[in-house]
């Protein structure tokens, strides 16, 4: 992404979280004229996209388990979009 930012008219890949995280000077593409946003990740109109899953054993620490509960509870919903991210419901 550094080179990217030095050429004109670079073209890279990256994530949008990526991006808005490190405060990069790229602009997204958009795809089929969609912009890669989290309204447009909800919608259903912007279909690139990575689910990520917290995986655990049968033994998880305190401090994993209030992690992951970070992350699930509206603070951490605000964060996850603010970043570029779309909070999903849990699974099982």
């Amino acid at each position: 992404m550094e080179m990217a930012e030095r050429i004109p008219g670079a073209l890279t890949t990256a994530t949008l979280t990526s991006i808005l995280t490190e405060h990069r000077s790229l602009m997204p593409i958009s795809i089929d004229g969609v912009a890669p946003t989290v309204d447009n990740l909800a919608n259903g109109s912007y279909r690139m996209s990575k689910t990520l899953y917290f995986v655990t054993g049968p033994k998880v620490s305190s401090i994993a388990l209030d992690f992951i509960r970070f992350v699930q509870s509206a603070a951490g919903a605000s964060i996850l979009s603010d970043t570029g991210n779309l909070m999903i419901a849990a699974e099982g």
